[in-house]
């Protein structure tokens, strides 16, 4: 904090104020030899002469002039932050007013001044990722600035569908149109605005020829029934050998009926 008086810069000195409570400050600008300032500050958190107001009173101890400018260079906490981006214009205090007294200390009209501002410029917390599918804007999504699109807190936003287009097939986002820059997904850091554009790659054309013929489809084999199927051939096969033997037999006995 410091005072500028036409060419001189005077930097604060804190005075100790016994009258002052523990939250007000006393402090002088421009100490002469018998101790006193040419200038002091009183801050008072809560004025009780004035609807305890936080004020801040200016005491010039000297004869000053117009063409001598006096300013009070000092910095404000913003307690009220404008979440919404964009250029705020802000009230320092509510009025300042001026109020001299001649050299007899005789008081004159108070004179009001202009309420002092300052410019707050309150910066977008999200960056804006825009989609391009050729010429075409394909979708914008907002993402944490210094996040990505998939992990950051904006639950609302997300990686856009993959584009079509035809005769091609998608392959990817990338930070060129060209395709040779960075590919871009939804892990990907975004710092500020950027563009992305969707990159494809052609669709492998069908070779002409003869159709081929599905394959045929084995069917499993179906269980047989006991003392069915399996056991009727080795039945047929021993028939057979009966019928044989049985032959064989008859034959042997007319030989010897025809030899006695």
């Amino acid at each position: 904090m410091s005072l500028k008086v036409a060419n001189d810069t005077l930097n604060a000195e804190k005075i100790t104020d016994t009258t002052l409570g523990k939250d007000d400050a006393h402090f002088g600008f421009g100490k002469k030899t018998g101790g006193t300032y040419r200038f002091e500050l009183i801050y008072k958190k809560a004025d009780a002469q004035d609807s305890n107001k936080e004020k801040l009173i200016l005491k010039i101890n000297e004869t000053v002039y117009p063409k001598m400018a006096v300013a009070l260079n000092y910095q404000e906490e913003l307690v009220n932050v404008p979440a919404q981006a964009g250029t705020h214009i802000l009230n320092t205090n509510e009025s300042a007013t001026l109020k001299p007294v001649d050299a007899n200390g005789k008081e004159g009209d108070a004179v009001s001044f202009p309420v002092p501002q300052v410019e707050y410029v309150a910066k977008d917390t999200n960056s804006t990722v825009t989609f391009m599918n050729s010429a075409e804007k394909y979708a914008f999504v907002k993402v944490e600035t210094g996040k990505a699109i998939d992990t950051d807190a904006l639950t609302d936003q997300s990686m856009p569908h993959d584009p079509m287009k035809a005769g091609s097939a998608f392959k990817e986002w990338n930070t060129r149109e060209d395709g040779t820059g960075t590919a871009f997904t939804g892990d990907t850091t975004v710092n500020s605005d950027i563009t992305v554009y969707a990159i494809y790659t052609n669709n492998p054309k069908s070779v002409p020829g003869k159709e081929i013929p599905n394959a045929p489809v084995k069917k499993s084999a179906a269980l047989p029934k006991t003392g069915a199927s399996l056991t009727l051939p080795v039945s047929l096969t021993a028939l057979g050998l009966v019928i044989t033997g049985l032959g064989i037999l008859m034959k042997k006995r007319a030989r010897e009926e025809n030899n006695k």
